[in-house]
């Protein structure tokens, strides 16, 4: 697995501005894996500035992203194993990334 770097342009200005609650959606590009890599990682963090006060970095926010198609397959049904316990479509109840399907 690796860290995922995102490229963001340099801006003139602020990339979203917070509403009354707190809150700004920001689109950004989407990830992208390598051909045939089955995870990554991306650190998300945000700085705030109103230009009054000071400036306020945001706790990290961790981003898996899983390649459907890459990785274990027990089932043979064309999706990772570990999409599918990640999307509960398959149970784990034993948590060892294995879905209980194929420990039968």
């Amino acid at each position: 697995m690796r860290l995922l770097r995102y490229p963001l342009p340099p801006t003139q200005g602020p990339l979203a501005i917070a509403g009354a609650n707190g809150s700004a959606g920001l689109q950004l590009p989407p990830l992208q894996l390598a051909l045939g890599e089955a995870c990554g990682v991306a650190i998300l963090q945000t700085l705030a500035d109103s230009g009054r006060g000071p400036r306020v970095l945001s706790a990290a926010r961790h981003v898996l992203l899983l390649n459907p198609r890459v990785g274990p397959d027990c089932d043979g049904n064309g999706l990772s194993d570990y999409l599918e316990i990640v999307l509960g479509l398959a149970a784990d109840l034993d948590h060892d990334l294995v879905p209980d399907v194929c420990q039968r």
